[in-house]
């Protein structure tokens, strides 16, 4: 009788602990559900079926657990919850010492016999605490809620988390670099500005270095030989120089069939092409420096190279920058083959 009551009396707290692992799990289920669907509401909301399985793995996973480790109604706490209903503890002393036949567990076991005639399995009820029933309706109402704006962001009705966040959330200002074209000797830009001041990562305007009358083009100072150029991808401040050099300076130049002696063909105006007068003229002008060679005049033939600003102004600009050591005002370091180009330059000048 005894024995057979007190597996009554079980089986009713089995029903009991299965009810309470089941409330844990959608506690822990519905957490898992609002988390996991808020993620994927931020990120990517039409896998808004994944928190669902999410849920139920979850869910299944904590009943188990719970119901192994706190719900299971073990031997302990079925006779602890018969003592309960007035026994005194004569159920849990009894199946402590339902091994021993001393007299005293005898009579022990005797009295607990008697006294469980009292009591049936129905008087136990089964009892569910204030924090299971709070926590679980409150878990799967947020659970639930979260999973339902995942699956109407995934159609359309409402935005998605990272769209809601690109919405409120301000541009970060645009950064700028200055790009700067530099030009020594005679020439002239086409096209874009010299100076240009462009978004960070983006392209410069086309620019086209043109050398003027009587000059020709080197190349840039950072080793580009095409005189059009657009600087692509900019990340930071950029300067770079075009560098033009003057015919009659270029070696060579001059030279060949046609040249004859400065007092052959006629006489230029103001000259009477007489040598005494060709010689007072040498003289006025310093004969020793051989100013009346081809190479030492302008174009026009009229002006003394050395003798104009312009042969200064050539001369100081080579002077500066091979003093400097190739580096020109800009900052950048001039390369080796046309720093060797303005050391024939300023050779000829000397």
């Amino acid at each position: 009788m005894s024995d057979n009551l007190f597996k009554q009396c079980q089986d009713r707290l089995v029903k009991e602990g299965l009810l309470k692992a089941f409330l844990y799990g959608l506690i822990f289920g519905g957490a898992a559900l609002f988390v996991s669907a808020f993620v994927f509401w931020m990120v990517e909301p039409k896998l808004f079926w994944v928190p669902l399985i999410i849920f139920a793995v979850v869910t299944a996973v904590a009943m188990l657990v719970f119901y192994r480790v706190k719900c299971r109604p073990t031997i302990k706490r079925t006779a602890a919850r018969m003592d309960a209903l007035g026994l005194e503890e004569r159920v849990l002393t009894m199946k402590e010492f339902e091994k021993e036949s001393s007299y005293i567990v005898v009579r022990q076991r005797e009295d607990a016999k008697k006294a469980m005639t009292t009591i049936n399995a129905k008087m136990i009820k089964i009892t569910i605490s204030l924090f299971l029933i709070i926590a679980t309706p409150i878990a799967l109402f947020l659970g639930a809620g979260m999973a339902t704006v995942t699956a109407l962001s995934n159609s359309g009705y409402i935005p998605s988390g990272g769209a809601l966040i690109d919405e409120v959330t301000p541009e970060p200002p645009e950064e700028y670099v200055s790009v700067s074209y530099y030009i020594i000797g005679g020439g002239y830009f086409e096209g874009g500005e010299p100076e240009q001041y462009i978004v960070k990562g983006s392209d410069a305007d086309l620019i086209m270095a043109v050398p003027e009358d009587g000059w020709v083009f080197l190349g840039w100072s950072d080793g580009v030989t095409d005189p059009a150029r657009q600087d692509r991808d900019v990340m930071e401040d950029l300067a770079v120089t075009a560098i033009m050099m003057e015919l009659m300076d270029m070696p060579g130049f001059g030279e060949g069939p046609g040249e004859g002696e400065p007092g052959d063909g006629p006489p230029q105006d103001g000259q009477e092409g007489s040598s005494d007068e060709n010689s007072d003229q040498q003289g006025m002008t310093g004969g020793a420096s051989g100013s009346y060679e081809p190479s030492n005049q302008i174009i026009d033939g009229t002006i003394f190279y050395k003798d104009s600003d312009r042969y200064e102004e050539g001369k100081g600009e080579a002077v500066d920058i091979l003093e400097n050591g190739g580096t020109l005002e800009s900052g950048e370091e001039l390369p080796d083959e046309l720093k060797e180009i303005l050391e024939t330059y300023f050779d000829i000048l000397a």
